[in-house]
Order: C-alpha cells, then sequence, then structure tokens
C-alpha cells in the first residue's frame, strides 16, 4: 500500500494505537483492553455513544478471511466492552455487535473490525428489529 491508501487501522496499530489519523488529522485514541489478535478501542465516529470497536492486529480484509483462533477472541472482547460501559453507565441495557464483511455488505474500512453499540432503554421509538430501525442514515457515501 502507498502512504496515501494505507489503511488507517494498519496505521493506528503500528503506532500502538496511542493516536489515529483520521482524515489527515491526529486523533488521540487508547486501547481499552486487548487480546493476542484484537484490541478493543472508542470508535472515532461514533453512532451511539460509547461506540465500540473490535479491530484486529492483522491487515485482514473480513471475518471470513479469520482464522479459527481469532474467531474464539471475539466473545472475550464482547464481554470486556460490555462491561467497561455498563460499569461506567448503568443506563446500557442491551447491545447490537455489527460487522459487514465486503464492500456488497457496506463494508467501507477493508481491514476487519466488528462494531460493538451500547443501547439503552428509549435510545430509539421501537427497537424491535434490532438495527434495522436503529439510526437514520449518518453518512452519506
Amino acid at each position: 500500500m502507498s502512504k496515501q491508501t494505507e489503511c488507517v487501522f494498519c496505521v493506528a496499530i503500528k503506532r500502538g494505537y496511542t493516536e489515529a489519523v483520521i482524515n489527515g488529522q491526529v486523533k488521540r485514541a487508547s486501547i481499552i483492553t486487548e487480546t493476542r489478535d484484537f484490541v478493543l478501542v472508542l470508535d472515532h465516529y461514533p453512532v451511539v455513544k460509547d461506540h465500540l470497536l473490535i479491530i484486529s492486529k492483522e491487515h485482514i480484509h473480513g471475518c471470513l478471511d479469520m482464522p479459527e483462533i481469532f474467531w474464539l477472541q471475539i466473545p472475550q472482547l464482547i464481554k470486556a466492552g460490555l462491561n467497561m460501559t455498563k460499569h461506567y453507565d448503568p443506563s446500557v441495557t442491551g447491545f447490537n455487535l455489527g460487522h459487514n464483511s465486503g464492500p456488497d455488505a457496506g463494508q467501507t474500512v477493508m481491514h476487519c473490525h466488528f462494531h460493538l453499540f451500547p443501547r439503552r432503554k428509549g435510545d430509539v421509538k421501537n427497537p424491535r428489529g434490532g438495527i434495522r430501525n436503529f439510526k437514520k442514515s449518518l453518512v452519506k457515501y
């Protein structure tokens, strides 16, 4: 990859995820927790308050490309993210987990990552259907 097209997550991982370069600007970041192959961090473009990302340390395009050992680490990071979020914000009563694998599924950063969306009672009028009724379009692509 050239410097201009280098993956934003790979750059952040190389920097120890102490900072990330987003749209040419350096933003502070920190790892909440990590496993051998993933980091758990706050999303720089949150859809909801405390939106978390589980990002693979290795440049893997999507979940279909992940080795089996990677899959075994995901539940641990989900649990850590939820416990941390609920500890600091007891209003969190649920969560949604999201992953877009491939351009046809809406993936825009071609580096394996999962979204963890903390949910709160009343954050949407009717939560039935989960993420289908989650938010109106936030980003114009």
